[in-house]
Parts: structure tokens; sequence; C-alpha cells
């Protein structure tokens, strides 16, 4: 059975998703920015013989699926989010794998290992000076991004957003005027934080400038009492993400379905 969370029982249900709060950076990240009183947004709590077995978020047009048990009940998730109008489901890869065969229509899956950093001991340490941008700086770090592929029309808007309600920032190392590396947080929550968005320019790879300006962002976070996580599906990122001091704690999917078959 699912329930709709209200304002009443929203306190039940962050203390069930913060049983895993790296995982959940998402739902409990959309939940403290934006509430429950909008309309673009919606959680609800599974329940078993009155026992929470899951939760499920929408945020616009995605779907996060979250248990903290395997045997949850499929066909009752299936028919709550058939009842959304989706394009993305994403979750640990044994959730998603469960509802994987009752998809249907045209989609990409898309999997990564989902790790986080617990203590800065193998960290690097920085020897050139790490900004941390103000919304001015954000025009000299696109052409970084346009470089590398990384560059979307909302980057500026999104971010200048982000760094006004402090929901996220971007770390960038500067030499001769020209923005050359690169990484930003793409959601803070009051525990944990996403690291993405990490880039260097095509000229000054291998110096290892990736590394210091995630380590600069991980040690502030840490800092903060904020667990930095990331995702990776690149073997060579994640060799280095290894070497300061990441560890996996799941495997993570991402459901990404053509409009036109929903």
């Amino acid at each position: 059975m699912f329930v709709k969370v209200t304002n009443e029982n929203l306190n039940v249900m962050m203390d069930y998703v913060k049983k895993e709060p790296a995982i959940n950076l998402f739902i409990i990240g959309d939940i403290e920015q934006f509430g429950l009183d909008v309309d673009f947004q919606e959680v609800y709590l599974q329940y078993q013989d009155n026992n929470i077995t899951g939760c499920v978020l929408r945020y616009y047009q995605s779907v996060v699926i979250y248990s903290d048990i395997d045997d949850f009940n499929v066909d009752e998730v299936m028919n709550l989010i058939n009842t959304f109008q989706y394009e993305r489901i994403s979750g640990k890869k044994t959730i998603i794998d469960r509802i994987t065969p009752y998809l249907t229509g045209n989609y990409e899956v898309d999997e990564c290992c989902f790790c986080q950093l617990n203590e800065t001991s193998q960290l690097d340490k920085p020897n050139k000076p790490i900004h941390s941008a103000t919304i001015e700086d954000l025009d000299k770090i696109i052409p970084l991004l346009k470089m590398v592929g990384f560059y979307h029309k909302s980057y500026k808007q999104s971010n200048s957003n982000k760094i006004k309600k402090q929901v996220g920032r971007v770390y960038y190392i500067e030499q001769d005027g020209i923005v050359i590396s690169s990484a930003a947080t793409s959601i803070e929550t009051s525990v944990s934080a996403m690291i993405g968005g990490v880039c260097t320019h095509l000229e000054e790879r291998k110096q290892g400038l990736a590394s210091q300006v995630v380590s600069k962002l991980s040690f502030d976070l840490l800092n903060e009492n904020k667990t930095p996580c990331l995702f990776y599906s690149n073997p060579e990122a994640g060799k280095i993400y290894h070497r300061l001091g990441f560890k996996a704690i799941s495997n993570w999917t991402m459901i990404c379905f053509e409009t036109d078959d929903i």
C-alpha cells in the first residue's frame, strides 16, 4: 500500500530515507529545497504489514525509487508510477532491475557506480590556487565546459540559482586568465552532496588538476559535515576517485525513455 507524504508524515519519510542518506541524496535534496506544497513534486511511502518498505519520488518527469529491502511489492510500484508522466526512472541497480521487466516502450539504460567519501586522508593537496566560483565567475568557466562537451544552455542560470540558495557550488583552477579545470556539486543536502562536472582543459591534462579540484571540494564538504558523493561509469575515472578515498556503496541505474513512447 502506498501513502502520499504530507507535512504530517514528512518526518517519518525523512527518517526512513536517511537510513541511507547518500543513496537518497536526490530524494532528501528535493524535499529540503522544494518541500511538498508544489505541483511538480510528490512523494509516496510504501507500507507492508505496517512497516515502511519503500519510497517513490516524482520530480517533474523524473521518478526515483528507493527500498531498503529486496522483496518490495513491484506490482504496487508499477501501478503508482504508471499514473505519472515520466521520462526517467532511477535508483539502486538492485531496485531498478526488479521493475525493468515490467517497462514498455523504447528506453536507454545507463549504469554507473555510486561512491561516497568518509574521510580526508587520501585527498590530494593542491599545488595551485583553487577558487570557489561566484555568480560572476560562471561566464569564464563556460569555454572549458564547451571544450569538453559538458555545456548546456541552462548552465549559468541553474548554477546561479544554486549558488544563491547555497545548494550547489563550483570550484575551478585558473591559469593566465583561462579556467583549466573545474568540478561542482549538482545538489547539496544538509548531510551530503553530489559532485559532478569534473573536467580539465584538453591541453592541461595528465597533471592531476581534476584530482586537486575534487580533493579541495571534498575537503570543504567534509568540513561542513556533508558526505561527498559521485557517480562514475568510466573505469579510468573510477581509479582516480578510489585513489582519493571514495568507496563504492552501490551500483546506480537510470532509465531514460523516448518521450513519444511514454
